[in-house]
């Protein structure tokens, strides 16, 4: 099963592009500390949303709002074969 929930910070203003085909997305940065750390550690979690919930994530959310998310985790492998 691939599950990922996380409570964090949003690190920037959401800011809505849209692909060739007229579709909807953001792409953004979540700033979650670690629950059980000694030393407050904070993971950066790239996140993207498309559609709708782009559009109202970008409406009712600006730099430090605190959000929770569902989703997947995934990576991927850019032009120089280095994972993202």
């Amino acid at each position: 099963m691939n599950k990922f929930i996380g409570i964090g910070r949003i690190t920037k203003d959401i800011e809505i592009k849209k692909t060739n085909n007229g579709k909807e997305y953001a792409i953004f940065q979540l700033a979650v500390t670690r629950p059980y750390s000694t030393q407050k550690e904070i993971d950066f979690i790239p996140c993207q949303v498309w559609n709708k919930k782009a559009v109202v994530l970008q409406k009712y959310c600006q730099k430090g709002s605190q959000i929770a998310i569902t989703g997947i985790l995934q990576s991927f492998k850019n032009k120089d074969n280095k994972v993202q």
